[in-house]
């Protein structure tokens, strides 16, 4: 490790100043008010929610921060150690971040940032500090942007999914009521995803279905279903109308003998109505109008953080659910040729109905392979922004299940994970403890209604100023009596809407 030969002395004004290999990283006359005249040279809004501050060093700048905002949620990242115990602000230390092996920035920000902080958020740069540790400087900046773009990914989708997941939200409250919620076992646990590679390992899956619990993302259920493969439990969290399409081999089986079939969501996934075929499995994530009706619910939900990609959230919600090892097949991250997904797949439906006589079966896979995934990185693969950014999440976050998370056939996208054969799938003894345990108390029909109305009446006072992503979540256009733009009339005509036709459109 280099040597950085850092000095502490006063400087002219009596502040300390400190010197890293010949380069003064704060001023020799007035430390304090250089770093004031640096934020006031940014023109920063008048009002900051969220800031983070990189290589401050003696933390001039936060000082300064705090008494310009003192609302501002500050956060301090240094590239130094020594600067520890020595700054002049007052932060508490869980705001302050030092290089150490043991936290990584990733785990520190993810702790620390909300995804709303992302609206009004400042990242302010002390340079003569990039000029000191530039090494360090550049890893810690990247790392930073990395996870602003994960958490910035899905702070788009609450942008497009907003109303729809607060809808959703009422829905899934008002018309699931789960019987089970999980428990932890200390049985493997296989996630399937639905790349490629997952046709591979399916001789596997079947041969040794009973030694591990089989986790299935939405996407790779029909192929799994297809090849008699079924799935202990389907993690699903998207909200759009298309998620449910996914569900085809369980809405279509309404008279198979397994008469339930766990289904594990969020309240903000997309709703689909009461189904005899599916067994509705609640876990939290967190957002704001979901933690306001778990409030009431008789029982606790298993956390599981909130991900870009529903395969992270599998792997969370594993995490949450066993002790033992965890194995992903089918986690491909990439598009192989002109092969997105394992087949058959839901989707291979609604392109079907696009061919004509002069547009084949394949054309519209090719034209959505060559716009979805516009990076090619090798002879016969393909990537798109979004699955870089996913992979780049499971390798940041592999220190934190090194030794636990396989991956069986894994693609040449590096995710940090370690390789296994498929027979490791049956190196473990059978599984006999289920993950599911049955709820004794719940909520009726009448509650979970009566519920539903009290939270709305109590939102909608403060709609039109407190919450306006709520408030636009009612702005329903085909209101046309009394005041169709007042929230409270929305609030009352949404509830009478999902009430009267609970998968109707609104």
């Amino acid at each position: 490790m280099m040597d950085h030969n850092e000095e502490l002395f006063p400087a002219k004004s009596g502040f300390p100043t400190v010197r890293c290999n010949g380069i003064f990283l704060h001023s020799l006359y007035d430390p304090a008010k250089e770093a004031e005249q640096y934020l006031r040279s940014l023109s920063l809004p008048s009002q900051l929610k969220t800031v983070l501050v990189l290589g401050s060093s003696l933390g001039y700048l936060e000082n300064c921060l705090h008494s310009l905002y003192p609302q501002a949620k500050v956060l301090s990242l240094q590239f130094s150690t020594f600067f520890k115990g020595k700054e002049v602000h007052s932060l508490p230390s869980s705001h302050c971040f030092y290089p150490d092996p043991s936290i990584s920035v990733e785990d520190f920000l993810y702790e620390r940032i909300e995804e709303t902080d992302l609206l009004d958020l400042q990242i302010i740069s002390w340079k003569p500090a990039f000029q000191a540790y530039p090494q360090i400087a550049r890893t810690i900046s990247e790392r930073v942007l990395q996870v602003l773009r994960e958490m910035g990914r899905s702070l788009e989708t609450s942008y497009v999914f907003g109303r729809r997941w607060i809808l959703n939200t009422i829905r899934n409250f008002l018309f699931h009521s789960p019987a089970y919620r999980l428990q932890t076992v200390h049985h493997p646990i296989c996630i399937a995803a639905s790349g490629p590679s997952l046709s591979l390992s399916l001789p596997y899956l079947r041969r040794f279905r009973n030694r591990f619990i089989l986790l299935s993302l939405p996407s790779s259920l029909m192929t799994l279903w297809e090849h008699g493969i079924i799935p202990d439990l389907v993690v699903m969290t998207d909200a759009g109308n298309y998620a449910t399409s996914l569900l085809y081999p369980l809405l279509r089986n309404s008279n198979m003998k397994k008469v339930s079939f766990p289904l594990a969501f969020p309240l903000t996934a997309s709703f689909f109505p009461p189904h005899k075929s599916i067994e509705p499995i609640l876990f939290s994530q967190g957002s704001g109008i979901e933690r306001v009706f778990l409030s009431y619910l008789p029982f606790s939900l298993k956390y599981v953080p909130p991900n870009g990609t529903v395969a992270g959230t599998a792997l969370e919600l594993a995490l949450n659910i066993t002790t033992g090892p965890i194995v992903f097949v089918g986690l491909d991250l990439s598009v192989e040729g002109f092969l997105e997904h394992a087949r058959p797949h839901p989707f291979e439906r609604l392109f079907e109905v696009q061919t004509s006589r002069l547009s084949g079966t394949e054309t519209p896979w090719i034209c959505r392979i060559l716009g979805q995934y516009p990076e090619k990185f090798a002879p016969n693969l393909r990537t798109s922004p979004a699955l870089r950014t996913y992979a780049e999440w499971f390798r940041v976050h592999a220190h934190r299940w090194k030794n636990r998370i396989f991956r069986i056939y894994p693609s040449t996208v590096n995710t940090g994970m370690d390789e296994k054969p498929p027979s490791f799938l049956g190196t473990y003894p059978p599984v006999l403890a289920p993950i599911l345990k049955p709820i004794r108390s719940s909520l009726s029909w009448e509650d979970r209604k009566r519920i539903v109305k009290k939270v709305l009446e109590t939102r909608g006072q403060s709609l039109p100023t407190v919450d306006p992503s709520i408030a636009r979540a009612f702005d329903l256009p085909k209101v046309d009596h009394e005041s169709p733009l007042h929230p409270n009339i929305r609030l009352r005509v949404t509830l009478k809407r999902i009430l009267d036709d609970p998968g109707g459109d609104l």
